[in-house]
């Protein structure tokens, strides 16, 4: 009864991405373009140009993210694990939403309309991946994350104070990062118990703090 359960909201999930996830229904990402220069743009500032292309590198880490935590829910699903499938798939929705909220900044400031084009998600397994331990995927999504906070810093680093709206909304993706980061850690803690030292040995639990 659980399991029908769990793969009936796995697939209700899986629906709201699909059309993002294989990339064919062009019409419900053309939709979510925005005009290359909306009416409410912020005026240009001196450092505008250099706060563009880093929020556009935040958007290819977030969809980066996207991309492994879709293949890990392949894995799982492929495996039959459908809680931790529907989990990752969960993950990999809150990923493209962050994009999504990026793209809307990068307009609002002038940017080139090019988000629509990036939120294809790869979810081709690569080799081994149904294979691959549970304590391995995770640690692989927290080294992506990792690269995500990063460069919500160096973005906090660049914004002029007089663009309040996008150092909100900077300061708040990265806030939701660093949480999900802590629920990673903390899935990554409990999958490894029971499991042998050399098995999780090669995550690099130092790296990530």
């Amino acid at each position: 009864m659980t399991a029908a359960i769990l793969i009936a909201g796995m697939e209700g999930v899986r629906s709201a991405l699909w059309p993002i996830s294989n990339g064919t229904d062009q019409r419900a990402v053309s939709s979510s373009e925005i005009a290359h220069r909306p009416a409410h743009a912020v005026p240009e500032l001196p450092n505008t140009a250099s706060i563009i292309r880093l929020l556009h590198v935040a958007v290819d880490c977030e969809l980066e993210c996207a991309s492994n935590f879709m293949r890990h829910h392949k894995a799982a699903d492929e495996r039959r694990d459908w809680v931790r499938s529907l989990r990752f798939l969960g993950y990999a929705g809150e990923k493209i939403a962050r994009s999504k909220r990026l793209g809307f900044h990068i307009m609002r400031l002038g940017g080139a309309n090019g988000i629509a084009q990036k939120l294809h998600v790869d979810t081709v397994l690569q080799a081994g991946d149904i294979l691959r331990p549970l304590h391995s995927m995770i640690a692989a999504n927290i080294a992506s994350e990792a690269k995500v906070i990063e460069c919500y810093g160096r973005i906090l680093m660049h914004i002029n104070n007089l663009d309040l709206l996008t150092r909100i909304a900077v300061e708040a993706l990265l806030f939701e990062e660093l949480e999900q980061v802590e629920e990673l850690r903390a899935w990554l803690d409990k999958s490894c118990r029971g499991t042998r030292a050399s098995d999780c040995a090669g995550w690099g639990q130092n790296e990530y703090h």
